[in-house]
């Protein structure tokens, strides 16, 4: 029996609403087991994949976060989104 071997994979997102709604790539998400994402400050939240449109690859997540900011006219007014963290089966 050979070992399991976990997957990861990263990408970005924008944050697009204070209540902890983001939109990434469908392609990262894609095949996911679980969602994360690092926040710049470090703060790491779990995530869950609330829709997705596989031809436009877009996909939304949400967290559970408040007063989450957001970037309106290039002002940096926001929690920025480091890193979008996916640990995924291997397929």
């Amino acid at each position: 029996m050979s070992p399991s071997i976990e997957r990861t994979a990263s990408g970005s997102g924008v944050i697009i609403s204070n209540d902890g709604y983001i939109v990434t790539n469908y392609h990262v998400v894609d095949g996911a087991e679980s969602l994360e994402i690092i926040l710049a400050d470090g703060t790491t939240l779990p995530a869950n994949l609330v829709g997705m449109d596989i031809y436009a690859d877009l996909a939304v997540l949400h967290v559970v976060a408040k007063y989450l900011l957001l970037l309106i006219g290039g002002t940096q007014t926001h929690s920025s989104l480091e890193k979008l963290s996916l640990p995924s089966v291997p397929r």
